[in-house]
């Protein structure tokens, strides 16, 4: 998923104030989430994610690092969470961070299952 198509979909769900600079920015604090609780975790090379490579020029093209089928409901409700937070829309804030947090933990639980976790040393 890039980018702009996560901050598209918020702002046709939520119609809200923030700018598309500021979800960006949201933006970038998930993905530096996901590379230090998943990506780093693992024997597995990773790639920088190209939101905390770019130039702001280039940031709306940006791919994003959480896989497709997870992407779409994990970065929308995190956006939708942040906006509502802002707005004291508590409710809503509940219901996105509560869908964002299970789908955020599948997607942490597919990884794992699937991926060589980094091994670590004992010493007594």
């Amino acid at each position: 998923m890039k980018a702009k198509k996560a901050v598209d979909l918020v702002d046709e769900r939520y119609p809200n104030d923030y700018s598309s600079d500021e979800k960006y920015e949201w933006l970038k604090q998930i993905e530096d989430k996901v590379v230090n609780e998943v990506y780093k975790t693992h024997e597995e090379a990773y790639e920088v994610p190209d939101l905390l490579r770019v130039t702001s020029v280039d940031v709306p093209s940006a791919d994003l690092c959480i896989p497709d089928r997870y992407a779409e409901t994990v970065y929308t409700n995190y956006l939708l969470s942040k906006i509502a937070l802002l707005y004291h829309e508590i409710d809503k804030y509940n219901d996105a961070m509560t869908v964002f947090f299970n789908e955020y933990e599948e997607f942490k639980r597919d990884y794992h299952r699937t991926h060589t976790p980094k091994s670590v040393q004992v010493y007594l």
